[in-house]
């Protein structure tokens, strides 16, 4: 019996070597997994994104009307490049030309008053006596006032009837205009000193005082009058001198909205200028792009002509900060930032406003990183990783990604120049541990 039990020992002994043997010829002669290799490689990397644009000159510059007024003349045409300064147009200033003849004249008067009363309180015994010479003065502007209005409308009708040039009209015109002027300066003057004389009296003042406070009070409210006039007059000199609206900057004229129009109105474009220094080119970005893009960013212009490509140097010098709707080329809906970008030196790009661009922007530069293919890159667990090989096997080893571009990974560690990964990790059958022969790319 206990040969029999040695006997199935020794057996079963056979048995698990037998199968030990074979497992390691079976391991011996397990295919391995044909793999193709990398090496991270050290060298200068960048990143582009491409979009089309166009050239432009910028958004057009309007050109307000500061005042109003009929349109005498357009001094500019259309695509006409202009200085800073240049006249563009004149407005009529006939209106506010004759208030400031008005205006003029007013402040004459006052100041004439402001004269007479200064002689009056030294020649004048009491204000009745300047009141009395106030009176005389309204009655002749009075009859001087009736005389031209009566020589007016006599001018009027012979205008109508085609008997009196117009020029001799306006002439007429002006001299009433101020005969009737002077005649209500005196009334309104004599009535003001009446009433101010009349409360001085009321006020119980005394007689040897009230000489001195009528013509105090007097020159005051004249000369804030005078005052009055002054400020106006500047204003009607300003508005005149506005009537000539000329360029605020240099560029080329694109519109000329007053044109087709026979008056302006205070704040309308009158007219549209485009800055010529200021070349730029204009795209829209997609919103996946528009964050790694900011004042700044270097551009290339790509301008394809029949004769071969233009290459231009540019700067991102405006972004959006919103994104617009839009629509896509397929019929989807998308979102869009606006980017101009300007050109360094400009050169012939200067006469071709509108024509279509490429826009290469640099997302990404490194001059000295470390990359491997980005298809050797793979994410497990919410860390990144590459395949490596060991004795023959895939290993995985932890990676940090600084940058992606559309083709490479580039690393911020994890591995060093020179080491060697697998190129594709999503290829078929790969995981860690499997046996690969590896192959150097083509």
């Amino acid at each position: 019996m206990e040969k029999k039990k040695k006997l199935l020992l020794g057996g079963f002994m056979l048995v698990l070597l037998a199968g030990a043997a074979l497992a390691l010829a079976g391991g011996l002669g397990e295919e391995k997994l044909e793999v193709e290799l990398a090496k991270a490689e050290r060298g200068a990397i960048e990143d582009w994104y491409t979009e089309e644009g166009v050239l432009s000159l910028g958004r057009d510059y309007a050109i307000l009307a500061e005042v109003q007024g009929a349109v005498r003349e357009i001094c500019v045409q259309k695509n006409e490049r202009v200085e800073e300064g240049q006249l563009l147009l004149r407005l009529d200033d006939s209106d506010y030309a004759y208030e400031l003849t008005l205006a003029q004249n007013t402040l004459a008067g006052y100041e004439a008053q402001m004269e007479a009363g200064r002689i009056q309180q030294v020649m004048s015994s009491s204000p009745q006596e300047y009141l009395q010479a106030i009176r005389q003065e309204l009655e002749r502007s009075e009859a001087q006032y009736r005389s031209a209005k009566t020589v007016h409308e006599g001018n009027q009708t012979l205008l109508a009837a085609g008997d009196i040039a117009k020029v001799d009209f306006e002439a007429g015109e002006a001299e009433y205009q101020a005969a009737k002027l002077a005649w209500e300066q005196a009334k309104n003057r004599y009535e003001e000193s009446s009433r101010r004389l009349q409360e001085l009296k009321e006020q119980g003042i005394e007689e040897s005082s009230l000489n001195r406070r009528f013509y105090e009070s007097e020159l005051s409210q004249l000369s804030a009058q005078a005052e009055a006039q002054r400020t106006r007059i500047e204003q009607l000199e300003s508005k005149i001198e506005k009537c000539e609206i000329k360029a605020e900057r240099r560029g080329i004229v694109t519109e000329i909205p007053a044109q087709e129009r026979s008056a302006v109105l205070l704040g309308e474009t009158v007219v549209l200028l485009r800055q010529e220094e200021s070349l730029k080119a204009e795209a829209e970005l997609l919103t996946q792009v528009a964050p790694y893009i900011k004042e700044g960013t270097k551009v290339q212009l790509i301008l394809k002509l029949r004769g071969g490509d233009e290459s231009y140097a540019a700067v991102v010098s405006q972004k959006d900060e919103y994104a617009k709707k839009g629509t896509s080329s397929l019929g989807l809906e998308e979102y869009r930032v606006h980017v101009e970008a300007t050109v360094e030196e400009a050169g012939a790009l200067a006469e071709r406003d509108g024509y279509g661009v490429d826009l290469k922007f640099l997302l990404y530069e490194n001059e000295d990183g470390i990359s491997v293919p980005l298809a050797a890159v793979f994410e497990s667990g919410e860390e990144d990783f590459v395949y490596g090989i060991r004795d023959n096997r895939a290993v995985k080893i932890p990676v940090e990604l600084a940058y992606q571009t559309a083709t490479r990974a580039v690393l911020q560690s994890g591995l060093e120049e020179g080491e060697t990964v697998i190129a594709q990790a999503d290829l078929e059958g790969l995981y860690e541990g499997v046996r690969v022969r590896g192959r150097e790319a083509e």
